[in-house]
């Protein structure tokens, strides 16, 4: 079942969550435009041959669907606005991690970390929308979460070209870890209006483990899963194929 109605539809305006539900996700998409473009270009500067500079800058997309259903357990568990905090931190430290990198090795760990990070703010922060836009204004705030995330991808790289001119590559990394921290700010200080609902939820208990998600809905993953997941892939190439 669905969360209750926070408001009705028609005293609902999408501009009432703009800041707390949009800000947090365009800025931290700012850091993953920034950050898109130069993994392939920082391994190739650590010694990476081309094969393994793709390998580094597909591991994004490789924890993001691994971590996808783990991370919904964990959004579950501790909250969205807790998640969101956790996701923003942690992803500034491992854009750090992969700024400093000495190796190839510990560029991909933190290449990794980004993208479980990113799976958990994705999962949080529609799990934001689910419980403060009336059911049926949702279709309208995903899209339009889709939309501001895409503002934030073509603004990064032009935020970075400045800094990657200036100081090489691997200063995408330095917009990112900024980014992060910024995103947290906007998630600390804006209102937490899903949290009596959460806390209801976890009273009832609810909850399943990840192997039985998995189980339960293995129709769905086999099938519109395997679809999402080949068209992902062929999006994110590009991420691969053009600085390469």
């Amino acid at each position: 079942m669905g969360a209750p109605e926070l408001t009705t539809a028609e005293d609902f305006r999408l501009r009432t969550i703009a800041v707390s539900a949009y800000g947090p996700t365009v800025v931290a998409a700012v850091g993953a435009g920034a950050m898109a473009p130069v993994v392939a270009l920082s391994a190739l500067a650590l010694g990476a041959s081309q094969p393994v500079a793709a390998l580094t800058a597909g591991l994004t997309l490789v924890a993001e669907l691994f971590f996808a259903v783990p991370a919904g357990a964990m959004v579950h568990r501790i909250g969205e606005r807790r998640a969101l905090l956790w996701a923003c931190v942690v992803d500034a430290a491992a854009s750090c991690g992969a700024l400093l990198a000495p190796s190839v090795g510990l560029l991909m760990v933190a290449v990794f970390a980004m993208g479980f990070t990113g799976s958990m703010f994705l999962v949080a922060r529609q799990a934001y929308l689910i419980e403060a836009v009336p059911y049926r204004m949702r279709a309208r705030a995903m899209s339009t979460l889709g939309g501001v995330h895409r503002i934030g991808l073509f603004v990064g790289p032009f935020l970075a070209a400045p800094l990657i001119h200036a100081w090489g590559p691997r200063a995408g990394f330095a917009v990112a870890a900024v980014s992060g921290l910024a995103a947290a700010a906007l998630v600390w200080f804006a209102p937490d209006i899903t949290a009596e609902h959460e806390e209801a939820e976890r009273e009832l208990g609810a909850s399943s483990s990840t192997a039985r998600v998995l189980w339960d809905h293995r129709r769905t993953f086999r099938t519109l899963g395997l679809g999402i997941v080949v068209i992902g892939a062929a999006r994110s190439a590009r991420l691969v194929l053009v600085p390469l």
